[in-house]
């Protein structure tokens, strides 16, 4: 007879969390202080964002006598998936110090360790996982993301591969490896082959992940024409689904340009950190690699901190921190306030002689109140062309867990919603101090390279540094979709690939020219060979 708790893990490691919850719970109707069971029903509710139930049964389990190590591993993720990543390193910390050999506490401090950017410690612990549990393809998977973090490009392919062996139908597993490999028209036709199962699956982004990586192997074998076919398919029962998002986008952008017109008032301008801004795959990450090169300058990546910011200001006054709703509240907010807790956050201290860059990409909603907040900030929007904006968007598999990125699963609401962030930063570039917000041109970037090195380095207040040029050389980890490309010295290789897919983009042309941000004359009158 199979143990029930051996069924509840399986569960979990499945992400069956119903059929999970409902066995945990008749075990819990019997024996009400089982600690196996509490602790198990602890990583089912903060595997389901219910972070503070969790970590309440987590305390009731340690009392009961559940082992120190796997429970402080899993309070741990619980502080980190709830925005507390501080507590949440402290907690991981006196895990790693009780010498931890459980796979699932293994796992789960290497996950705590890859979201605070220390991969190397991450690496670790993962290993460590797949070695008590080789068997489970999910700790493969998050060794890959690691490894591709770290630039071990040839590691990470090989880590998915081993999850795929495991898990054949694992489309995270699949989309990343076709991110990272050259792909043949033998792998178009075997993935092709899956797109039954993917389409079969209840949860939608099984075939969005599939027809993202399709759409890549088609775009490696000169198939421009059937990889927008693909991402047209893997997108559309989302399309669907989120056709509510429009009118929502449309407010939270009005709302973020009438923060603009917020009465002045001090901030906390004991501190000049530096904020990346634009849309994804615009070049944010190209610019924060030059910039963290920088002896004085160090990247924080992508970090969360003014969205935890608003959300702990405004103490539940707004449901959804990106919202207009968030954004009205917030210029009420005491700029100093807002300044002191986004510095909080990001943990910075005034002992540290470097500056934080930001790079965040939709922090271009909040740039009129953090300019506000931090007056000696500096702020860098990438601006690309509008076509290749758009089609880098829509081709980018963007992480949407809570529907940012709605816009991306359709090519004409991507290119309305570059519009509205191309209003909204040129309201930015009018209103904002011009020695505080500048707009970077992706292009220029690229062709006159050391010079617009130079310009950036200026307008942020400092000198010239060779590794700058040289920002390729630089070890950190990358942990976005660009780790490959800023490993490299700078091409132009990107650099107008809309135009190959132009006859296939139609419907996103004509809102670009109609809206006035594209020349009608740029489109290719021919089909391009």
């Amino acid at each position: 007879m199979t143990d029930p708790l051996d069924e509840i893990e399986n569960g979990i490691s499945r992400a069956e969390y119903a059929r999970a919850l409902k066995l945990c719970q008749a075990m819990l109707a019997n024996t009400p202080d089982h600690p196996r069971a509490t602790f198990l029903l602890g990583r089912i509710l903060s595997d389901s964002g219910r972070g503070r139930d969790a970590f309440t049964l987590f305390d009731k389990a340690l009392h009961l006598g559940h082992p120190e190590s796997e429970t402080l591993a899993q309070q741990a993720l619980c502080l980190m998936r709830n925005a507390q990543p501080g507590e949440a390193l402290l907690f991981a910390e006196r895990a790693s110090r009780l010498n931890p050999d459980h796979a699932e506490a293994l796992h789960a401090l290497g996950l705590v360790y890859s979201r605070a950017e220390r991969h190397a410690e991450a690496t670790d612990y993962y290993e460590r996982a797949i070695t008590a549990h080789p068997g489970r393809a999910g700790y493969h998977l998050s060794l890959a993301l690691n490894l591709q973090a770290l630039g071990q490009t040839d590691a990470a392919r090989a880590a998915y591969r081993a999850c795929l062996d495991l898990d054949p139908a694992n489309f995270r597993a699949l989309g990343g490896w076709a991110h990272i490999t050259p792909m043949s028209v033998q792998d178009v036709r075997q993935m092709e082959g899956l797109a039954p199962l993917a389409e079969s699956a209840r949860d939608p982004s099984a075939m969005l992940r599939l027809g993202h990586a399709i759409a890549k192997a088609c775009e490696d074998t000169d198939q421009p024409a059937e990889s927008i076919a693909w991402l047209k398919r893997a997108k559309s029962r989302l399309r669907e689904e989120r056709r509510g998002h429009e009118a929502r986008d449309a407010a939270v952008f009005a709302a973020a340009t009438a923060a603009l017109s917020a009465a002045p008032r001090p901030g906390f301008s004991e501190v000049a950190p530096v904020f990346v801004i634009g849309l994804p795959r615009t070049g944010t990450t190209l610019l924060d690699r030059i910039l963290s090169s920088h002896s004085l300058i160090e990247s924080v990546g992508e970090s969360r901190a003014a969205t935890w910011t608003f959300r702990d200001l405004l103490a539940g006054r707004a449901k959804v921190v990106l919202s207009a709703e968030t954004l009205t509240a917030a210029t009420q907010l005491d700029p100093r306030d807002v300044g002191a807790a986004y510095y909080g956050h990001l943990g910075w201290t005034h002992a540290r002689t470097t500056r934080p860059v930001d790079m965040m990409p939709l922090n271009f909603f909040f740039a009129p109140l953090l300019q506000r907040a931090l007056p000696n900030a500096r702020f860098l929007c990438l601006r690309r062309h509008p076509a290749d904006t758009v089609l880098n968007n829509y081709r980018q598999l963007l992480e949407n867990r809570w529907g940012h990125y709605d816009y991306v699963y359709g090519l004409d609401s991507t290119a309305r919603y570059f519009v509205r962030f191309e209003q909204l930063m040129h309201a930015c570039q009018q209103q904002l101090p011009p020695d505080r917000f500048c707009v970077v041109d992706y292009e220029t970037l690229v062709s006159e390279f050391e010079p617009s090195v130079r310009r950036v380095l200026d307008f942020c207040g400092l000198g010239f540094e060779q590794a700058c040029i040289d920002f390729h050389t630089n070890p950190a980890a990358v942990a976005t979709p660009s780790a490959l490309q800023v490993r490299q010295p700078i091409h132009a290789a990107s650099v107008g690939r809309w135009k190959r897919y132009a006859p296939y983009m139609s419907e996103a042309l004509d809102v670009l020219v109609e809206a006035g941000v594209m020349e009608a004359g740029e489109r290719p009158l021919t089909r391009p060979s």
